[in-house]
């Protein structure tokens, strides 16, 4: 069904829009709403098949969704207390044609831009820019658009299945309803060659954001009941109680940004704040027997992993000081720990007795017959690798084991005889 026109008439008008150069092209950069930059324009996505020419990824569905209901809630959110904003969408016209750049001051008089040219001919870097709809073939498509995304294409998805729906089927409360304002930059007559380079660059060349400093980030803007009632973000809370002042991981926590006070302070960091909350996320999961029962004792959940992971140091501590030879605190030992330390939690609550010194008695077999050196677990990695030392640890420290292990420590030869036990 071709996208309706009845919501934009014939022409939609920009507006004023800065002329000036991105780099070694020119662009037109203004703003519009949500809904005019995605009713003009369509994706390129590449297919092998279908359309091996193209540029755009395939469309994540439920990103778009998100990026859709995060733009329209900033309507109703006082900026100042959660200010919110979109990257500039980048679009591409291919085909030159469908678009009009104008005089402000004399609508009649009209410019020529083309995005590989310097722009010196242009007189005015302030000019107006509109879009004749007459001109657009506005059947749906993904490939050969007349006005190509570049970029933004999620962020644009979201909002044609809200026009197909809302303006096909407009009602009186929908036909007037205003979308959101964003940026956009406008590149005017690139190939899909050239377009496709600028996909390239656009979004392989560029370092993504740490994602210790993004946990940090989400941890330092939520309320902290907030991050306790809720079950996505409660290993978020917990991993930064377990490493704050007087716990199990004070001091070896990075937190991500600058490591040049971490540096100053001497602090030795052996794990990435989004380490630790993985690997609790995982404990939490694997006792969810347990876990399940402390929805509304986040604090006493917090307690119970402060005492498995101090069992843990207190057990271990040459490879918990010693991350490079050791795989205790490297992806594969901290995820592996964290899933035997779900049962041990079971265990223990089983028990009634969730001390430190339990947890040291499930860990004690581990000690005697599990290596942690690095070297005993050459090419184990990922998932798998974490799957693969959490067997281990179960196997070593099953309840028949931990049981044998108690009667040993009883038979050592420092300890008490069986004649000594049975006179008490």
């Amino acid at each position: 069904m071709e996208k309706t026109r009845t919501r934009f008439g014939d022409v939609i008008d920009f507006g004023p829009c800065l002329v000036g150069k991105n780099l070694n092209l020119l662009t037109v950069r203004g703003a519009a709403p949500l809904d005019a930059l995605a009713f003009i324009s369509f994706p390129d996505v590449y297919d092998q098949e279908d359309n091996p020419n193209g540029t755009q990824r395939d469309l994540d569905k439920k990103h778009a969704e998100k990026c859709f209901d995060f733009a329209m809630a900033s309507q109703d959110i006082p900026p100042e207390d959660e200010p919110r904003a979109f990257p500039e969408i980048i679009l591409n016209a291919r085909d030159a044609s469908v678009l009009e750049f104008y005089d402000l001051d004399d609508p009649s008089t009209t410019f020529v831009v083309d995005s590989l040219s310097d722009g010196s001919e242009l007189e005015k870097q302030i000019i107006g820019t509109r879009v004749r709809v007459n001109r657009l073939d506005l059947t749906p498509r993904t490939s050969h658009p007349q006005i190509s995304r570049v970029d933004g294409n999620h962020r644009l998805a979201g909002v044609d299945s809200w026009l197909q729906e809302h303006t096909n089927g407009a009602t009186e409360d929908t036909i007037d309803l205003e979308l959101p304002t964003v940026p956009f930059s406008l590149l005017v007559a690139l190939s899909p060659e050239q377009e496709a380079r600028l996909f390239r660059d656009v979004n392989a060349e560029h370092k993504g954001m740490e994602t210790a400093h993004l946990a940090t980030l989400e941890y330092r803007l939520h309320d902290e009941q907030e991050l306790m009632e809720d079950p996505n973000r409660l290993p978020l809370w917990i991993a930064m109680q377990l490493a704050s002042e007087g716990r199990v991981f004070e001091g070896i926590v990075f937190f991500g940004g600058s490591a040049r006070g971490v540096k100053r302070a001497g602090l030795k960091t052996s794990i990435r704040i989004n380490a630790l909350r993985s690997a609790v996320a995982l404990q939490l999961k694997a006792g969810v027997a347990v876990t399940a029962k402390f929805n509304d004792n986040p604090n006493g959940l917090l307690t119970m992993l402060n005492h498995y992971w101090t069992a843990v140091k207190e057990t271990f501590p040459d490879a918990w000081e010693n991350r490079k030879d050791y795989i205790l605190l490297q992806s594969i030992g901290i995820n592996g720990f964290a899933v035997f330390g779900g049962d041990a939690l079971v265990r223990a609550v089983e028990e009634g007795d969730v001390s430190v010194d339990v947890f040291k008695r499930y860990l004690a077999p581990i000690k005697r017959d599990v290596s942690l050196a690095r070297n005993d677990w050459r090419g184990i990695a990922g998932a798998g690798g974490a799957t693969q030392v959490a067997n281990t640890l179960k196997i070593a420290a099953s309840p028949a084991a931990v049981k044998l292990e108690k009667v040993k420590q009883q038979l050592a030869p420092d300890g008490p005889t069986i004649d000594q036990k049975l006179k008490r």
